[in-house]
This record gives structure tokens, sequence and C-alpha cells, in this order.
């Protein structure tokens, strides 16, 4: 491996492992709602998973791997391919929810994800949710539908959702 090579992979590496710390800080959730509950659930996933895990784990390897003090293993050498060609390493993605985006969007993905996760921990429900930042979608409807059965004082098994489409050019008021 060239010199060069060697130096882009120490940099993007570690810059991949500080970008995931730096947006990594669990806030505690303030009430035992089912919404909360699941939010917390998620963002463990996201957090202290598999995802995280791996990410952290693979890029302060690879670091060490570049440096000569770990020996470069098949997936550090396919986590380096993909930091050099900026695509997802297979090891990621298979702990990962599904994305085709280049390895930086990724990353830039990830963090906000946890970023949104963290905001609502931080600042209470959002308005409006980013729906495809939850791991686990489905949980999030359910933790919903408890929280409103117990509000109202039913069964949730006669609780279901409807949707309204709304168009572009059509303006409402959330």
């Amino acid at each position: 491996m060239a010199a060069a090579e060697e130096d882009a992979l120490d940099t993007r590496s570690s810059d991949h492992q500080e970008m995931v710390d730096n947006e990594n800080e669990l806030a505690e959730v303030m009430s035992s709602t089912a919404t909360n509950l699941f939010l917390l659930k998620d963002k463990t996933k996201l957090k202290q998973g598999a995802l995280y895990g791996k990410v952290k784990d693979t890029c302060v390897n690879l670091q060490k791997a570049v440096k000569g003090l770990v020996i470069f293993s098949p997936e550090l050498e396919a986590v380096a391919h993909g930091i050099l060609t900026n695509s997802i390493p297979p090891s990621w993605l298979g702990v990962s929810y599904p994305s085709l985006k280049p390895l930086m969007s990724y990353v830039y993905d990830f963090i906000a994800r946890l970023k949104f996760l963290d905001d609502w921990i931080k600042q209470g429900i959002p308005n409006t949710m980013w729906f495809s930042a939850f791991f686990f979608q489905q949980a999030l409807l359910t933790g919903a539908k408890q929280n409103f059965a117990r509000k109202h004082i039913i069964a949730i098994d006669q609780i279901d959702f409807s949707f309204i489409i709304i168009s572009d050019e059509t303006k409402y008021d959330l």
C-alpha cells in the first residue's frame, strides 16, 4: 500500500470515528411514554448496537493497521477499500439500515439520525417525524397507539391509523 493511501486511510478513518463519537451523546428520557421508550430503544440500537460498535471498532483498528500495530484482516481490507472508493464496507452494511449512499453521505446520514433522535430526547416530540430515521418504524407506530389507548382508556386493538394525502400545492399548518 502506498504511503499516500496509508495517510488517506488513517485520516479518513479517524475522521469517521470522530464524527460518530461527537454526535453520540445519549440524553435522558424525561417521561416514560410508550413513544419515548421506543425512542430510547431505537437510539440504543443505533448508538450501542452493532452498527455504532462496528463503525467505531473498524475505524480504530484500521488506524492501528495502517501504523503496523495490528494485522490487516480481510474485514479491515474491505473497510480500507470502502474508504478509498467512498463505498460502504460490507461489514457495516451487515449490521446497518438499508442504504445505497456513498460512504461519506452514509456517515453524514448516520450522524443526522443520531442527532434527530437526540433532539427529540432533549426538546420533546417533534411536530413532524423523519420516519426513515428510525431503525424499527413499526415500534414507533405501536408506541403512538399505546399512548392514545392509555390516554383515552380504550383497547389498543380498536385503534387504527388513517391517512390524508397532501398535495405539494396545498399548505397546512402542523
